[in-house]
């Protein structure tokens, strides 16, 4: 699931509903735990432990101060695992940081750079060809 895109210093929240095998809400034990990571980088930037939300069943969030110290622009990655009923199923959610504006700015003076006759140039170029549906514009 995507949480959208936000910038350094914002504060990310994000929730999870526990499920029991028959699809009712139930406690995790313990509660979940979430690790954030960058792109595939395999060293988590910050994990921790979620809290239960306002006494619902198995309803937990944490909010996450994106600090630049720690998150630098780019793709993120939050797998939470919790466990009932004696399993542990995870999910992962996905955000990014920094300005989207900026990074399409740098992908298209990326593609004006590479727009000589190698084929990164013509695909660049086959691309704003292209409309959203796929269809010739």
């Amino acid at each position: 699931m995507n949480l959208g895109d936000y910038q350094q210093d914002d504060d990310l929240v994000f929730a999870v509903q526990c499920v029991d095998t028959g699809g009712s809400a139930a406690a995790s034990a313990p509660v979940p735990s979430y690790r954030i990571y960058r792109d595939e980088v395999a060293a988590a930037v910050a994990t921790g432990n979620m809290a239960q939300l306002d006494g619902q069943t198995g309803f937990y969030a944490e909010t996450v101060a994106l600090a630049a110290a720690t998150f630098a622009d780019g793709r993120y990655s939050i797998r939470v695992s919790a466990t009932v009923d004696g399993e542990t199923p995870a999910v992962v959610l996905f955000f990014r940081v920094g300005d989207p504006t900026t990074a399409f700015q740098t992908w298209q003076q990326d593609k004006a750079d590479h727009q000589d006759n190698s084929i990164m140039g013509d695909i660049a170029t086959d691309v704003d060809e292209l409309s959203f549906t796929g269809q010739e514009g």
